[in-house]
């Protein structure tokens, strides 16, 4: 079975939780690569935000799988759209 981490930082700052305290407490750069270089060891993929897009090619240097969607869920629309695009980039149809 797959394992994905989605990524918690959308355009260098954590969404919600305490990630960018304890990022800066640890002296982390607030950023999707720093969050795939911790995860590397234990997921057989990525998804980060469209917005960091641009940090998909130093991901993949890190993680070969890696998928770019909206991560940000504000509604139930992209609560459900998030599962389904995750869900698509594992291979499951559901």
């Amino acid at each position: 079975m797959p394992v994905v981490a989605i990524s918690p930082i959308i355009g260098g700052a954590a969404v919600k939780g305490p990630t960018a305290k304890i990022m800066a407490e640890l002296g982390l750069k607030m950023n999707s690569i720093t969050v795939a270089d911790y995860y590397q060891d234990i997921v057989s993929g990525f998804i980060l935000d469209r917005r960091d897009a641009g940090e998909a090619d130093a991901i993949r240097q890190i993680i070969p799988r890696v998928g770019v969607a909206q991560t940000l869920m504000q509604t139930l629309q992209d609560k459900i759209g998030l599962a389904r695009e995750t869900l698509d980039f594992v291979g499951l149809d559901v």
